[in-house]
Parts: C-alpha cells; sequence; structure tokens
C-alpha cells in the first residue's frame, strides 16, 4: 500500500513538472508568436474540450521555438529552374553523371545570379506564421493516422508527439498538403491489417519512390521546399530523403525519425538516415534503397567490420526531434551562442548513441595554462576533413570534465571553443580503445622513426568490390573490329589495387584493334586507360566498343574520374601497331601515393599543433620519411589531387587509420 502511495506521488510530480514544463514554453511561444498569436490562441481553444488533442496542441505549439519554413513564394521563383533541370536530365536520359551534374551546377550558378534579389525572401518562422487552421489540419490527420496503424496506434502519447504529430520534418520545407496525400494515397494498403512484418511492409511502401536516387557530388544544392517538388527532382542528398521517409510514413500513421552521425570517427563525413520506433524499439534504416536497407544497427556497433561497407566508428549518434531539448552550454544563461560549437546550437536533437553501441564516459585532466579565463565547457572533436570537429560537450569542473556516452576504437582532442570559431586544445589527442581504456598520444621527439608510407586513408571496404569486378575480365587484340578470332593478350586473374596496373605486351605482336573486355557478371568501372608503343610512348587512336562521348572520364588524367564498361571499350590505330605494354588504374579513390603529387606528412604535438616534416614530390607508389617523432599522431596531406586524409598512429612498421 505504502510502495503504491509513492508511486501515485511520484507520478503526480513528474506530471506537474511536465505540465510546468510546458506552461512555460508555451508562454514563450505565444509571446514570440508577435501579430500571430491569436492564431495560436485559436488552437487551444478549438481543443478546450479534447484533452488529448489539446495536450498535443500544446506540444506542437511549445515546441515551435527553433521552426521555420523557406519564403513559399520561393517556389514560383524556381519554378523556371526546374525546368531547366528537367530538360537537362532528359538530355542525358535521365542519368546524373559528371557531364550532366556539371551543366546543371554551372546553370544553378547563372540562376542564382540573376535571381539573386528574389532568392534573398527571408525565412518565416512557425510561431509567427502558421494558421490556426493549417495546425488544426495537421493535428487532425495525425491522429487518424495514428489510429488506423496496426503498429503504433496503442504507442505512448509520447512517442505519438515525437514521431507522429510533427507537421515539420525539416526546417525550411513549405507546408502543404503533402500529409494528406499520402495518407489518401497509401493509408488503406499499407500498417492496416495484423500478421505482416513491418520492415516487408516499409520495404514494399519505400519501393514505390525507388525512383528518388543519391546525388552525392552533383546537383546536391537545387533547394526542395516540398516532397512533391522532390518527386518530380528525384534526385537529393540523404538528409533530403530522410525527412522525405519520415514525412510519407508519419502520414500513415507510422512513428519515424531521423538519426544522424554529426562525422565518422574513422573517416570523412557524416550520415542521415532513418528509423521506425515500434514498441519502443527502433529500426533503422538506409534513407535510399538498396538490398540491404536495414544494416545500420549491424554495421553502426562500433565492433563489426562489413566486407563490403568497410569499417564504420561513430563517436555519438543523434536523433532528430521536434521538441526541444535545452541541455548543456545552450541552457547555461553565462554562455553565449557565439561560444558554442553550430552542432550544439541545434536543440531539437537528443542522443541516441546506446542504441547503437556500446558506450563509455571519457574522464579528461585539462591543460589550461594559457587560457584565461576558464570557460564553463570543453568539447570533445573528431578528425573530420583537415579539422576537428566537436561531437560532445562536457562541463568543466575544476581542472577535468567528463564526456558522457562516447563511441569506442575512435581518436578525440578535447578542446574549448572560441567566438572565432577556433578549436583550442585542452589535452592531447587521446584514443578511446575499444576495451574502455584511454590513452594520450604524446610524440616523443627523443625517439625518432622512418616511415615508409603507401596511402593517406584507409581502403574502403566497397574498394574490394570494385577490384574484384576485374577478375576474369582480359585484354586481346584482333585485325578485325568485330574480334573475330582475337588474340588474347592477358586475363586477370587475380585482384588488382589501387595502384596503376602494367600488362608487359610481346612487341612482335601486331593488331590494328586493341581492347579490353568486362567480366560479364562484374561490370568493371576504370578510372583510366593507356595504350603504350614499343618505345614506350603514349599511342591513341578512336575509340571503340562505346560512344566516345561517355568515355572522357576513362581517358583524362584524373584518377578519381571513372567509366563503367557494359561490355568492352578499346581503340582502333587505324593501322597494326605493336605495343610494349597497357596500363590501367581500376575506379579509384586516388589516395595512394602517385609520381609526381606533393605530399607533406604532420606529426601533432601539444599545444603547438601539427608539425610538419616537409613537402616531398613522390617518384612512385610510396613516399619516406626519416627522423619522424615516434608513438604520435600523424597527418599525410596530399597538396596536388584529393580531399580525403585520415590521422594514424605508426604501429609494426605502417600506419593504423584512426
Amino acid at each position: 500500500m505504502k510502495k503504491k502511495w509513492l508511486n501515485y506521488l511520484y507520478i503526480s510530480g513528474m506530471l506537474l513538472l511536465v505540465s510546468c514544463t510546458q506552461k512555460s514554453a508555451l508562454d514563450k511561444t505565444l509571446s514570440s508568436a508577435k501579430e500571430n498569436r491569436s492564431e495560436l490562441q485559436n488552437v487551444l481553444k478549438h481543443y478546450a474540450n479534447d484533452s488529448l488533442k489539446l495536450e498535443a496542441a500544446k506540444f506542437l505549439i511549445s515546441n515551435m521555438q527553433g521552426s521555420y519554413a523557406n519564403d513559399s513564394n520561393l517556389q514560383t521563383v524556381y519554378a523556371p529552374f526546374y525546368k531547366i533541370y528537367d530538360n537537362v536530365r532528359k538530355k542525358y536520359n535521365y542519368e546524373i553523371n559528371k557531364k550532366c551534374g556539371e551543366e546543371i551546377d554551372s546553370l544553378w550558378q547563372v540562376f542564382c545570379f540573376v535571381y539573386s534579389d528574389e532568392l534573398m525572401a527571408k525565412n518565416r518562422n512557425d510561431a509567427e506564421h502558421l494558421t490556426a487552421s493549417t495546425i488544426i489540419s495537421e493535428i487532425e490527420l495525425a491522429f487518424k493516422a495514428w489510429k488506423g496503424n496496426v503498429y503504433t496506434q496503442n504507442c505512448s502519447f509520447h512517442e505519438f508527439c515525437e514521431y507522429i504529430l510533427p507537421y515539420r520534418r525539416e526546417n525550411g520545407l513549405v507546408i502543404d498538403n503533402s500529409r494528406d496525400r499520402y495518407y489518401q494515397r497509401h493509408h488503406k494498403d499499407f500498417y492496416a491489417t495484423h500478421g505482416k512484418n513491418v520492415m516487408e511492409e516499409t520495404d514494399s511502401l519505400l519501393f514505390l519512390y525507388k525512383d528518388i536516387v543519391h546525388s552525392p557530388y552533383y546537383v546536391p544544392f537545387i533547394p526542395i521546399l516540398t516532397a512533391s517538388t522532390f518527386e518530380k527532382i528525384k534526385t537529393g542528398t540523404c538528409e533530403q530523403r530522410c525527412w522525405f521517409n519520415s514525412l510519407l510514413l508519419s502520414s500513415v500513421g507510422m512513428a519515424a525519425a531521423v538519426d544522424f552521425v554529426p562525422v565518422w570517427g574513422n573517416r570523412n563525413g557524416g550520415h542521415s538516415w532513418n528509423v521506425i520506433i515500434v514498441n519502443g524499439e527502433s529500426y533503422a534504416f538506409e534513407a535510399f534503397w538498396d538490398d540491404d536497407r536495414w544494416k545500420y544497427k549491424r554495421i553502426y556497433n562500433n565492433k563489426s567490420y562489413d566486407s563490403f561497407w568497410g569499417k564504420f566508428r561513430l563517436p555519438k549518434v543523434y536523433r532528430k526531434t521536434f521538441s526541444n531539448h535545452m541541455e548543456g552550454p545552450l541552457s547555461d544563461e553565462k554562455v553565449t551562442r557565439e561560444d558554442i560549437p553550430p552542432l550544439f546550437l541545434n536543440e531539437k536533437k537528443k542522443d541516441v548513441s546506446s542504441e547503437y553501441f556500446e558506450t563509455q564516459d571519457v574522464r579528461v585532466v585539462l591543460n589550461t595554462d594559457s587560457i584565461n579565463p576558464i570557460p564553463g565547457y570543453a568539447y570533445l572533436s573528431v578528425y573530420n576533413y583537415q579539422d576537428w570537429i566537436p561531437v560532445q560537450w562536457g562541463k568543466i569542473k575544476g581542472q577535468q570534465v567528463t564526456f558522457d556516452k562516447m563511441g569506442k576504437d575512435i581518436v578525440y582532442l578535447p578542446v574549448h571553443y572560441t567566438d572565432k570559431k577556433e578549436m583550442v586544445p585542452f589535452a592531447p589527442p587521446l584514443i578511446l580503445y575499444s576495451d574502455g581504456t584511454v590513452h594520450p598520444i604524446i610524440a616523443n621527439k627523443d625517439s625518432l622513426q622512418y616511415m615508409k608510407l603507401v596511402r593517406k586513408y584507409p581502403n574502403r571496404g566497397e574498394s574490394d568490390y570494385w577490384y574484384s569486378a576485374f577478375i576474369d575480365s582480359h585484354f586481346e587484340a584482333a585485325d578485325n573490329p568485330d574480334f573475330k578470332s582475337p588474340h588474347s593478350i592477358c586475363t586477370i586473374r587475380h585482384k588488382p589495387d589501387y595502384r596503376y596496373q602494367f600488362i608487359p605486351i610481346d612487341t612482335t605482336l601486331s593488331y590494328r584493334y586493341w581492347r579490353f573486355v568486362a567480366n560479364e557478371a562484374w561490370r568493371a568501372h576504370l578510372s583510366d586507360l593507356r595504350f603504350y608503343d614499343k618505345h614506350k610512348q603514349e599511342i591513341k587512336g578512336k575509340i571503340i566498343g562505346m560512344d566516345s562521348t561517355k568515355t572522357n572520364e576513362l581517358f583524362d588524367p584524373d584518377p578519381l574520374s571513372m567509366c563503367m564498361i557494359p561490355e568492352w571499350v578499346g581503340m582502333d590505330f587505324g593501322k597494326p601497331v605493336a605495343l610494349s605494354q597497357i596500363r590501367y588504374l581500376p575506379r579509384n579513390d586516388a589516395n595512394g601515393i602517385f609520381p609526381d603529387n606533393q605530399y607533406e606528412l604532420f606529426y601533432y604535438d601539444f599545444p603547438q599543433g601539427w608539425i610538419s616534416m616537409g613537402i616531398k614530390t613522390a617518384t612512385g607508389t610510396y613516399i619516406e620519411y626519416d627522423d619522424v617523432p615516434s608513438n604520435g599522431l600523424y597527418w599525410l596531406r596530399n597538396h596536388t589531387l584529393g580531399q580525403e586524409e585520415r590521422i594514424f598512429t605508426w604501429e609494426n612498421g605502417k600506419a593504423h587509420f584512426w
């Protein structure tokens, strides 16, 4: 009886606390709404006699702070460019290749210049502009979809508010009739009957939008303000596809959200993906269609190594929320916004790292001798694109700080963030090992070593796929263009690597037509193909086997460009020629050592930072350095080509990339 009474008091207290917190946030939003305050109040009045929908309305209004849309008039401004975009896509048969992407990007730059004034339209804060009718309509649609979904109809009201109810899935989007359109389109066919597998149902729904594809390198800056526009454009970034999926799924009552890693712990960049939440458990999946969509809980566990996707190490995973989470430096009135890294200026997120991997709190003793005054917060950062990016905050207590729930097997640097957007190191870099131990990395300048470096970035898992595609591909020559009874030059029996490959040729052989024939099962991607005469001089002819407009990437000097070989590609030299060798380069990341490229090796020396060991020009497929301080953290930079570079330690005579 006593326990029951205590539980009652606890629950009552929590409800009172939540109510008071919400009231405070509600009042703040109403005050910020200015002339639109009456519209928000009309929503509350509308649901005065419906307690549950009233709480839903309070949730939306209380958390409107920080939510905004682009000016809806921009849709009219962008309309001419969308037509231009579609015409260019038609020209290239709706394939996004290098030439198509560069043409669209160029046209977009011109468009931005011509319409620069119109594109300066201001954002519209939700609290100041959303009408009562819009909010009421969204609430009604959300409740209808929620109760019709057999997987989520019994989920908690909190989950409903966070993952189904929100009208906004990304700042900048214009609120239109998308929720109603997708509900009408799909609610009868999906999540309406028991006995089905929720992941299979989700696959079936998203398969209908398989034609919306990823555009990683080109056309990523085209603004997409509505879901209907996204359906027409059919290309986008991971972030865009994530909000689209989240909107689509929530429209039919599915609890859906977007999770993201701000930056990887062992490779450059970051990533976003989707989750659905069923019975309190989240199921993570790839936003764009692929054959292994539900892989993320498997490959993002900071332990495994996937044979195709490679090794992933995640320092943190955050989930985008509609609710505001004011915490850490953002909630501290003593800290100005200029002193907070961009990631932590975003209050619409929460830490879900523990859903993916085993975490570890990291305690660091700070060196504050050169910092006055000592700030209230420190940040734990990871290396990304030649910079240190904060991924977690910690409140400084004395000379120590603790960073909560960090991913393991990652190198971190504790820093202080200044209003000049600079990261000032607080302590040496450290390795958080998989067993939970923490090891500071301090270069020993009294013990020097020799390094022979062959790469500046680790091999990707997918690289093995690229190279395996060459097995059983072959080279052959003939005196006829249809290659009847060809002379076999070489069959590739073993997997090549990222370096240039050389096929020696018997110079007594003389043929007019020479070609590379791809493995039928794999369809190899070539970055480079060259032919050399008996004097070892490059010789060129007429491209055969493929449209020459589709092979520009194959014969340019850029190892990062590549061409997919559907069947074969070759040269017609106009007359019989004798060759001494054929050189080819498989699809490549250009992260090996390339002749004539300039490289620079650095080691990290706290508190000074990166110290150069000098610039050298490579003459082969490796670069050498003597008298390098041992036991340090290193970085090899290519000044000639590429942006992908990773920090590494030197272990057993080779680079161990982090």
